[in-house]
This record gives C-alpha cells, structure tokens and sequence, in this order.
C-alpha cells in the first residue's frame, strides 16, 4: 500500500503523482527503487512485445496495454 501525493516537476513542468510506501521499511533504499524502475521497464517490454502480436487482431486499440513511466525524485528542499 501506498500514500499518493500530487507533485510538479518543475524544471519540465510536468504534472507528477509522487508515492510513497504507507510503512518505509529499511530495505528501503535507492538500490530498490531502481530495482522497482528495471522490473517497471521489463514489464513494458513485455507488454510492448504483446501488444505488437495481437494489434492486426484488433478493432479496438483502446484495449493495448501499457505502463506508466516510473522515476525516482529526490526532494531537496523544504520550501514548498
């Protein structure tokens, strides 16, 4: 489970959803923050695999899927 936050980029100025885990266990760390980015990645992989094989099958092209780019933010000031 996760809290969701609405954020800003805004050096792009990009609308964000920022979550975080509702209990940060202490295997919480960059390390496994990239590793849930590479599996994130792998996954639309996969899916972009998928979607190739089934898109001359298709009427609707609504029903494709997809994932959500995933990045990590380091929040450097208080400020705001």
């Amino acid at each position: 489970m996760r809290y969701a936050f609405y954020a800003k980029d805004e050096l792009l100025d990009q609308k964000l959803v920022a979550k975080v885990p509702k209990i940060i266990s202490k295997d919480y760390d960059i390390q496994t923050l990239k590793k849930d980015n590479e599996a994130t990645f792998i996954c639309q992989h996969i899916v972009n695999e998928f979607n190739e094989k089934i898109i001359p099958h298709l009427v609707d092209t609504s029903l494709l899927l997809n994932f959500v780019h995933t990045f990590v933010y380091e929040i450097t000031s208080k400020n705001r």
